[in-house]
């Protein structure tokens, strides 16, 4: 039997430019032992979206990309010792990054949405802090008055 722990962490809504997603991948990947990871990179944007297989794919085509960058899907996957190790970010509609985490080991996972939360935490939006329910409470309170 193999053991595997997951663990998933809704994170606020983020913006960031190219060249600091970029060195945030470059941390998602040492974070992986003595594996040589790989990654997959969706950009979303309106009625496109973009998706690179490699570091240096985005930076060639930094020029095509908007200065910031807020939809993502990325998925970095790696393998040592017969385990698989992967961390999942997904941009959801609402601007929040959902993080999953994946390994024989819940220490890793736990360090893996750290990252996540650190990078979010640097990069979070102005509006991150008010939750759907406040926005909602004020809507009706203003269409009461």
């Amino acid at each position: 039997m193999k053991y595997g722990a997951q663990r998933t962490q809704r994170l606020p809504a983020f913006q960031c430019d190219v060249p600091t997603l970029e060195s945030w991948i470059q941390d998602l990947r040492n974070h992986f032992p003595g594996a040589n990871p790989t990654f997959s990179l969706s950009i979303r944007l309106p009625g496109a979206t973009l998706e690179f297989d490699n570091t240096s794919d985005v930076l060639a085509n930094q020029d095509k990309l908007p200065s910031t960058v807020r939809q993502i899907e990325l998925v970095v996957r790696g393998y040592s010792d017969d385990r698989a190790r992967s961390i999942w970010l997904d941009s959801k509609w609402s601007g929040d990054l959902e993080v999953r985490a994946y390994a024989p080991e819940p220490g890793w996972c736990a360090g893996a949405i750290e990252l996540g939360k650190a990078f979010a935490d640097r990069n979070r939006r102005w509006f991150a802090y008010l939750s759907p329910w406040v926005l909602w409470g004020v809507f009706l309170i203003v269409m009461m008055a």
